[in-house]
């Protein structure tokens, strides 16, 4: 069986929007006046579109989950998978410094000293006035003195 048989396509031009698992979401035989005009407002109609506030608020909303979860995960004991989550976290919202205390803990808990002492220095470096300065750079001593 051919493409054109397969999806129904009976002249030229023809445009064919069809998803992951193969089905027709949209279909239009012909040739439209401002064709790029009719693609667009379709595909927005299809998968929607969102301002880049909403798009904003939307990325943080997914950090501030992740970074819940992390959390979570920490104190439930499992530093390696908060760990990870906290990487995630970072990766959607690089200006938020003080996860990297979060993730220097679950790197200490997990007895990786340089990537520990890297997060707290990251910290340090990032929020020179909002820290407790004594705190973290007592954690990387005894991060640099431990065998």
């Amino acid at each position: 069986m051919s493409f054109a048989e397969r999806y129904f396509v009976s002249g030229v031009p023809y445009v064919l929007m069809i998803d992951a698992a193969g089905k027709i979401v949209m279909s239009r035989g012909g040739f439209a006046t401002d064709e790029a005009a009719a693609l667009t407002g379709e595909i927005e109609r299809l998968i929607g579109t969102s301002s880049p506030a909403e798009q904003e608020q939307a990325r943080f909303g997914a950090f501030r989950r992740i970074r819940q979860e992390a959390l979570q995960l920490l104190a439930e004991g499992q530093p390696g998978m908060a760990a990870f989550y906290l990487e995630r976290a970072l990766e959607l919202n690089p200006e938020f410094y003080t996860v990297l205390t979060d993730l220097g803990e679950a790197y200490q808990l997990l007895g990786k000293r340089r990537q520990a002492s890297m997060a707290y220095l990251r910290y340090l470096s990032s929020e020179p006035l909002a820290c407790d300065r004594e705190e973290i750079e007592e954690r990387i001593r005894t991060l640099a003195a431990a065998p």
